[in-house]
């Protein structure tokens, strides 16, 4: 997914027009929601939209929308969950990761985020980024083989 660096929404958001939001929500709730399922199960997504409204202000503006939103969410991710929480074995494998490893993988997978994208997020340099998701996907690749 490729998202503009001027975003309007974003724009309208810190002028507090609800269009605006209502915008924001419509395009990026569904992925918000995906990105706790797997990171944060017992955040409620809708949680998520009052602190970004308290975040905003702080961002730079220019800022892509959705690389806004989940650096919200990881504030409010604050324990890993449990891998065994879950009917899906695919986000039991992932969520067996070390938690940055697991981040990353869900940003690019869930999040369909670039990795100088996912470094926006984590704060990382994007080479540390592309080595991390390579030794997630080395992880993941064998917990697949020893099943």
């Amino acid at each position: 997914m490729t998202l503009s660096t001027e975003d309007p929404a974003v724009d309208g958001a810190r002028g507090g027009d609800p269009t605006a939001w209502a915008d924001l929500y419509e395009r990026f709730h569904p992925t918000i929601a995906r990105y706790l399922e797997v990171l944060a199960p017992d955040v409620d997504p809708e949680t998520i939209w009052g602190a970004a409204a308290r975040a905003l202000p702080g961002q730079p503006v220019g800022i892509k929308p959705l690389v806004w939103l989940l650096r919200v969410c990881r504030e409010v991710c604050v324990h890993p969950p449990d891998p065994d929480q879950t009917d899906s074995d695919v986000i039991a494998m992932v969520r067996r990761l070390p938690p940055l490893q697991m981040e990353i993988i869900t940003l690019r997978v869930v999040g369909g985020l670039a990795d100088g994208d996912v470094a926006a997020v984590v704060g990382w340099p994007e080479t540390r980024v592309v080595s991390a998701a390579h030794h997630a996907l080395a992880e993941l690749a064998r917990q697949v083989d020893v099943r």
